[in-house]
């Protein structure tokens, strides 16, 4: 009789255990460990972009604590590294460090939240684009989601696809697929534009939805307005969150650049071209002239250059200027992307990225952005692209 209790206390006791175990895995980790794994990753020191690098140390930034995103690091040993911490709530974070034989930072960015989050993968130095390969990162059912997006998205659109197919056809400089190809990207843009509006609509909490509420600020009254109006809609806890914050500054920004648009004068800026020599918008004075922000890595602004090309081919010698100002930070990418777009117009930009003086006095939060400025300095019309920028030079032009 004595050994049955026994038994049954034993059984009762492994029930309670595994009843603690399933409860535990079912509750809500309160921080965060993140741990990589990534092969070949060997970090040096140096300096970039105002930020110091230490030897064999790699930097997380991102998680919010008290309204607030931090800065972290951990060492780097044979690839790998751990770091634990907390964040008020999931938000898109940076993974960076110097890689050796590199005059450039490495960047890989993913979704974190108070999770086991594991980072696999390989680094190999790349002329463009990320130096990371097959990377994998589980354990973030915020960056599942957004990955499960994307992908779908893409397949929807098909515009990694086209993109490749760009980038191709401008280093072989076929000139001769560029129309075709741009209609095409345009036409991807809506498609996944469009797949993106529809998961959003179905996902109102989505903290992803929020993430995207913030990555594009409408340039128009109206589309600021209904912004606002989609995050009141969300519930109080993703409203008051760090990133619904960040949206409301973004917005006030966007009006504020939003001020410089039709009938203003526009700023003056000096910056460096090509070769180093100061160029002032003012020196354009008395001429038609078309501003134009954009970047080496920016696909709608290089999609967009061919545009902005005929344009100045077509109207140059009745009077239009075009100024570059190009958003890059590195020279190299700058200058190989002016050159196999074939544009002949001045080139200048101090490789500060949006930190730069003319990005600055221009509020620019987005690229490609252009105003076109008549010959008394005054601002008449912004963000004019493909058929658009045409009929505006046409009735000018005539």
């Amino acid at each position: 009789m004595k050994t049955k209790k026994i038994i049954l206390f034993v059984l009762f006791s492994g029930i309670i255990v595994i009843a603690a175990v399933l409860l535990f895995s079912k509750q809500k980790t309160t921080a965060y460990t993140l741990t990589g794994n990534i092969k070949g990753l060997q970090c040096v020191a140096g300096k970039s972009k105002g930020m110091s690098y230490t030897k064999d140390y790699i930097y997380l930034y991102g998680p919010v604590k008290n309204g607030t995103q931090e800065l972290d690091s951990a060492k780097v040993v044979n690839g790998r590294f751990t770091i634990k911490g907390t964040t008020d709530e999931p938000i898109r974070a940076t993974l960076i460090c110097m890689p050796e034989n590199s005059s450039h930072p490495a960047i890989l960015q993913f979704f974190i939240e108070n999770s086991y989050i594991r980072i696999t993968g390989k680094y190999a130095a790349a002329d463009y684009g990320s130096p990371f390969e097959d990377i994998k990162v589980s354990g973030s059912a915020t960056e599942d989601e957004y990955k499960k997006l994307i992908a779908g998205a893409d397949e929807f659109s098909g515009r990694s696809k086209l993109q490749e197919e760009y980038r191709k056809a401008s280093e072989k400089n076929d000139t001769g697929s560029f129309a075709a190809l741009q209609e095409k990207l345009r036409e991807s843009y809506d498609k996944n534009a469009e797949y993106l509006r529809e998961y959003y609509d179905s996902h109102p909490q989505s903290y992803i939805r929020l993430y995207s509420l913030g990555n594009s600020i409408p340039g128009d009254e109206q589309g600021i307005n209904n912004l606002e109006k989609q995050l009141k809609e969300m519930d109080t806890v993703m409203q008051s969150s760090f990133t619904a914050k960040q949206i409301l500054s973004s917005i006030e920004e966007k009006r504020k650049g939003m001020a410089i648009g039709p009938g203003r004068i526009a700023i003056d800026f000096v910056q460096p071209d090509i070769d180093g020599n100061p160029v002032k918008l003012s020196d354009y004075k008395g001429k038609y002239v078309l501003l134009d922000f954009w970047a080496s890595w920016c696909a709608p602004c290089r999609a967009e250059n061919p545009n902005v090309l005929k344009a100045y081919n077509k109207y140059h010698k009745k009077g239009l200027e075009v100024l570059s100002v190009s958003l890059d930070t590195d020279k190299e990418a700058w200058l190989k992307a002016v050159k196999q777009d074939g544009l002949p117009w001045k080139q200048v930009s101090e490789l500060k990225g949006f930190k730069s003086e003319a990005a600055l006095k221009y509020v620019i939060l987005s690229i490609p952005t252009t105003f076109l400025i008549n010959p008394e300095g005054v601002i008449v019309a912004k963000n004019l692209r493909g058929e658009a920028l045409d009929e505006n030079l046409k009735e000018i032009f005539k």
